[in-house]
């Protein structure tokens, strides 16, 4: 066999072998990729509804949800915020004073520091009952 002859047989054997692994390349990656569509729809069917991620907390509801207009979500957030904080301030300013709390004996009548509150209810309320007890 020429010389010739025998560097085009191994240049087509050659070629063969390349085309042959560029195949089993392409056969692997279809593969993989198919795998992983697979798992990404696995994925995808079992993940939690938005629904159900609203109703946890998790999500807030969608903003465009057909009630107002998507140019008009950010003043619905200012407004919301706004309302939110004007009902913070009521409340806080018809809130009882501490002087009612305390007649009301929600709050301790213990004029002490406040680190001391703690330990001086604790023995107010020992001698309250070691006077019910000398009681009985």
């Amino acid at each position: 066999m020429p010389l010739r002859s025998k560097k085009k047989a191994a240049k087509a054997k050659a070629a063969a072998a390349a085309e042959a692994k560029k195949k089993a390349n392409e056969k692997e990656i279809k593969t993989k990729n198919k795998s992983e569509q697979e798992t990404l729809q696995e994925k995808l069917e079992s993940r939690p509804t938005a629904k159900h991620l609203e109703s946890k907390g998790i999500a807030k509801a969608s903003e465009t949800s057909g009630k107002v207009s998507s140019n008009l979500v950010p003043v619905q957030k200012k407004l919301e915020k706004k309302l939110s904080a004007d009902h913070i301030d009521r409340k806080i300013r018809e809130r009882p004073e501490a002087e009612e709390l305390t007649k009301q004996g929600i709050l301790p009548t213990i004029d002490v520091a406040a680190s001391l509150q703690q330990t001086a209810q604790t023995l107010e309320r020992n001698i309250k009952k070691d006077a019910v007890k000398a009681a009985c």
